[in-house]
């Protein structure tokens, strides 16, 4: 253990901030991710533990310290850095220009899969236009669920407002 003790009690300060700008820029601007910025982190941290206090053991003992520390808060720290939010976090009230789809029918893939005898029972009847649902996909690709309505079909574009609850309806109809 003293082996370990006096490897750190040798290390330098400068080379320990080099060696974290090193792997910063290589996590952040070529690899493209932030799986080494734990490690730059603590090695931040312990440039600064080094700099201030001269017990090497401590200083050792200081390593899995802030790596566990750095690990529990990277959540934080990450969302400090990013000002945007998530899909679900974010909410959407007004106008927009959507494109109706047709919502996937839960029971038709059911009956498709019972139906594969028979081959009547397998092909979707379109007699059946009130049963189907409609959804509006937004340019964002944003879906909501539309009421019913015997005007929409699948393709059309369409305006809806969206209210506080996330709820959409069709303002005006575009052929």
């Amino acid at each position: 253990m003293d082996l370990i003790y006096q490897a750190v009690s040798n290390l330098d300060v400068l080379w320990l901030i080099s060696a974290a700008l090193v792997i910063l820029i290589l996590d952040v601007f070529i690899l493209g991710t932030t799986a080494l910025l734990l490690v730059s982190g603590t090695l931040f941290v312990l440039s600064v533990i080094k700099y201030f206090i001269d017990n090497p053991v401590i200083v050792t003992w200081s390593i899995p310290t802030v790596l566990v520390a750095l690990f529990l808060m990277q959540r934080f720290f990450i969302n400090i850095s990013v000002s945007q939010k998530l899909p679900n976090q974010e909410r959407r009230q007004g106008t927009y220009k959507a494109v109706v789809r047709l919502a996937q029918d839960p029971g038709s893939s059911a009956d498709y899969f019972y139906g594969y005898k028979d081959e009547k029972q397998a092909v979707a009847n379109d007699s059946l236009n009130e049963s189907r649902r409609f959804k509006a996909q937004l340019e964002d690709g944003r879906t909501y669920m539309l009421p019913a309505d015997e005007k929409l079909f699948d393709g059309q574009h369409v305006k809806v407002s969206i209210s506080t609850d996330d709820t959409a309806r069709i303002v005006k109809y575009y052929e």
